[in-house]
């Protein structure tokens, strides 16, 4: 029975070719990591969009043995985190625009400025921003118990930390470029959290409509608990976050070049350095899983 055991993992592993493209492109994750560290946002750049090619080759081949990989999404689960992320867009949509109209009362002449009116809108804007920063706490919640997913659990909860401060810097009337471009990534990993919750979905009303084989069925009672979203999702939202990432240098870079806040720009180039290395824990965790195709321990 253990033999059997060890060959059923080894026909669900990920395809030889995908787990290789997973280890070259943690190997250029960890040398735009370092790049960001010396402050060579440039060459961090290239590193991963390196990392980003050879994720899409690893999406592409476990697309190929993505059949033999399916398991069944909670659904009820699912349906819950895409009202939530759902609600959750609008608010922050709205959220974003009303801090780019702060932006602009805070840029009038001085004699024309209303510093209580800003400070109380900047205050309203704080509160409901931590309001969706728990709103993430409360997914979060949902799936740490529950899932195995490696990427989407890590992702909410560093969407929840962006929230929480970007709220500080709202409280502290600060909404200028890097304040305004932290609310621009935040939005787009909501979009990116709902894209990869309806594609679960979508797979999971497919697979009702199949008929499922006795030996398939046995097959998911042992492996244990489901993952919430599929392994060629997974890799998706990773490939997102790093081009998300990259994106951000590149922002950071372009500030620098403009001479604007420079010691702001340090303490966010530390971050960006921080997001990569939280991108290459992710892939190497991700890649377990794809190799041993079994849960990993929620953190």
């Amino acid at each position: 029975q253990q033999q059997q055991g060890q060959q059923q993992q080894q026909e669900n592993a990920a395809p030889q070719e995908a787990q290789q493209a997973m280890q070259q492109a943690q190997e250029n994750m960890e040398k735009a990591q370092e790049n960001l560290e010396e402050q060579n946002a440039e060459q961090a750049q290239q590193e991963q969009q390196e990392a980003i090619e050879k994720l899409e080759e690893a999406k592409e081949e476990i697309e190929k043995k993505l059949a033999e990989m399916k398991k069944e999404a909670p659904q009820d689960q699912v349906e819950r985190l895409l009202d939530i992320f759902t609600d959750m867009l609008a608010k922050q949509q709205a959220i974003n625009t009303e801090t780019l109209d702060l932006f602009d009362r805070t840029q009038l002449p001085e004699d024309e400025r209303l510093r209580r009116a800003e400070s109380k809108l900047a205050r309203k804007l704080s509160e409901e921003q931590m309001a969706l920063a728990e709103r993430s706490a409360d997914a979060h919640g949902l799936i740490i118990d529950e899932s195995m997913s490696v990427v989407f659990r890590r992702l909410v909860r560093n969407l929840q930390e962006d929230q929480e401060e970007v709220s500080d810097r709202l409280s502290d009337v600060d909404v200028a470029d890097l304040t305004q471009l932290r609310q621009v990534e935040i939005l787009t990993t909501i979009e990116d959290l709902i894209e990869a919750l309806d594609e679960a979905k979508k797979e999971k009303e497919e697979e009702e409509k199949k008929q499922e084989q006795q030996e398939q069925e046995q097959q998911e009672q042992q492996e244990g608990k489901p993952a919430l979203l599929p392994p060629s999702a997974e890799l998706k939202l990773l490939k997102k976050n790093q081009l998300r990432v990259n994106r951000y240098t590149g922002a950071l870079n372009q500030l620098r070049d403009d001479g604007k806040a420079l010691d702001a720009l340090n303490k966010e180039s530390m971050r960006a350095s921080r997001l990569q290395t939280q991108i290459l824990d992710m892939a190497r965790e991700l890649g377990d899983v794809m190799k041993n195709n079994r849960p990993t321990e929620a953190q």
